[in-house]
């Protein structure tokens, strides 16, 4: 991480790859979203194609997994999205994997690992503006269209805890 900072500050990211343009950025991003702010709309396709926008899943809870293929921390937190994926979608919860920074094959891992949540392909273009400059990164956007969590890094605990608060608080209105 030294040498990947140093490279960020010196100015040098424009011919490495970008897996270390994609650290770099944690270095040098802008802010992200905070809690309450109105996520931005997006449109990404998935393997097959089919389009998708944030606008299309208005009322429902979207969790948005910021991944890569090569992100090893990225693969310790796919059980725990499948997990959220398996026990909140018939109560209104959908996780999106938002493969990003590509360089290998985001289905294949996806069926390798035995992951059944959606993916969604070039989430670099998206990433900017939710201040997203490195993977894994996730955003819970709430029913309302508003940022109601976000995780940097793995942590394992905090992405169901606050599904389940959120889901709970809805229920007692």
């Amino acid at each position: 991480m030294g040498l990947v900072l140093a490279l960020c500050f010196g100015g040098m990211t424009l011919n490495l790859s970008q897996r270390v343009n994609a650290q770099c950025g944690a270095a040098v991003a802008g802010r992200t979203l905070a809690i309450g702010d109105v996520a931005p709309d997006w449109t990404l396709s998935d393997p097959k194609g089919k389009t998708h926008s944030l606008s299309n899943y208005r009322g429902k809870v979207v969790v948005l997994d910021f991944w890569a293929t090569w992100c090893s921390k990225c693969a310790k937190l796919m059980p725990v999205l499948e997990q959220v994926h398996q026990k909140y979608k018939n109560k209104g919860v959908v996780v999106l994997g938002v493969s990003s920074w590509e360089t290998g094959d985001p289905v294949s891992v996806m069926h390798r690992r035995g992951m059944t949540y959606e993916v969604l392909l070039r989430g670099e273009r998206i990433a900017p503006a939710y201040g997203v400059a490195t993977v894994p990164a996730i955003y819970v956007i709430g029913v309302d269209g508003k940022v109601i969590y976000f995780q940097a890094g793995v942590e394992e605990q905090g992405l169901p805890a606050a599904i389940e608060n959120y889901l709970r608080a809805r229920e007692s209105d």
